[in-house]
């Protein structure tokens, strides 16, 4: 599961999303979209497709998180095996959208690491609850910024630290003003790659379906160089090592730990324990 955010001031975070997951959709794979801007959304309108079926509806069905449930709820563009899920304009109904998927973030990346790459649109990164829950399951997390543009940039140095447990880095639009040695330093994060700046090639998704369109040729092999570096992010084989889980555990049952009944009722239940049990037991009453 891969999430994409942009930085204050440098739009194109939506659009390399929506490139990202056209590539992988163009070479074979099966693709799952899911916008979760909080400032609301805006892919509906991008796209020309219709606010339903997407988020919303996947909400309002309290459906499982599963690639069919989620298939049901998305709309397929260029290629039936691209899904788009597009969020609410509404900030309000986004927000409630995305507290409803970052509560099952984990299972969302279960998806990932199974069925089908998902790419999340997660809007302009800034601090707070979803941040944090989203990239502690999130197998990766890029963020676009101008390349060439001294705000875009300066927006990168204070996110640094936000993504430090979080694979992946920066894509910048147009070569950018750091080296790629530098971005470490400045930010906290690599640079992923850099996709050519092209504003109305990015804006035009038939150049997935006119390969042999010269005049998007070093556009397009800009992504694909960019595609192929991310994509173990958006479609990661089942991890080996334990994730943060953003699951919220319900709390384990207290034990019954008053003694009750007379003493020897207690002493007798006492014996029927584990040593380890009891000995706990007795320390919880204060009893040596």
């Amino acid at each position: 599961m891969l999430m994409v955010y942009g930085v204050s001031g440098s739009p194109g975070a939506s659009t390399t999303a929506i490139n990202l997951a056209a590539h992988w959709a163009s070479s074979g794979r099966e693709v799952l979209l899911l916008e979760a801007d909080p400032a609301g959304g805006s892919m509906n309108s991008n796209l020309g497709i219709q606010f339903t079926p997407g988020a919303a509806s996947f909400v309002a069905s309290d459906s499982s998180v599963r690639k069919s449930d989620l298939i049901d709820h998305s709309q397929d563009i260029l290629f039936t095996n691209l899904h788009v899920m597009p969020c609410p304009s509404n900030p309000t109904s986004a927000q409630k959208v995305i507290e409803f998927f970052t509560e099952r973030a984990d299972d969302l990346r279960d998806v990932s690491e199974s069925d089908m790459a998902v790419v999340v649109d997660a809007g302009r990164a800034a601090p707070g609850p979803f941040l944090q829950e989203w990239v502690a399951s999130a197998a990766g997390v890029v963020v676009v910024a101008r390349g060439d543009s001294g705000s875009s940039m300066s927006s990168l140095v204070s996110l640094a630290g936000l993504f430090a447990t979080a694979d992946g880095g920066v894509v910048t639009i147009g070569k950018p003003i750091w080296s790629p040695e530098d971005f470490p330093d400045e930010c906290g994060m690599e640079l992923c790659g850099v996709l050519e700046s092209s504003p109305n090639t990015a804006a035009d998704l038939s150049v997935f379906l006119d390969r042999v369109n010269r005049k998007s040729k070093k556009w397009r092999n800009s992504l694909r160089d960019v595609a192929d570096k991310l994509l173990t992010l958006a479609a990661p084989s089942p991890s080996e090592r334990s994730r943060p889980s953003s699951r919220k555990a319900s709390a384990p049952e207290s034990p019954d730990i008053s003694p009750t009944g007379s003493f020897r009722d207690w002493a007798d239940r006492l014996h029927s324990q584990s040593q380890a049990e009891a000995v706990q037991e007795i320390e919880n009453h204060g009893i040596s």
